[in-house]
């Protein structure tokens, strides 16, 4: 039961029910406007807390961004001048 509820809150609008605690890429890149290609270079780095769910020997799997992680990233970076 523990992993449905999860599984819920992964999809949820954080506007809606509060906050989710994990968020999938496309959801990311649909509230924060952050490109794919940045989002992946961001977890790469391990600036962004994120990852994947899936079978063991499995590839392919279910990424999963840490919503506080990203949120604290964005909120530490400098805003830029117009100059």
């Amino acid at each position: 039961m523990a992993g449905f509820s999860v599984l819920l809150m992964i999809d949820s609008n954080p506007t809606q029910a509060g906050k989710p605690e994990f968020i999938r890429v496309e959801k990311a890149i649909e509230l924060f406007g952050i490109g794919r290609t940045k989002l992946y270079e961001l977890m790469t780095s391990g600036e962004v807390k994120a990852f994947s769910l899936r079978k063991r020997g499995q590839i392919k799997g279910t990424r999963l961004i840490s919503y506080d992680s990203l949120v604290e990233f964005i909120e530490n970076q400098q805003p830029v001048s117009n100059l």
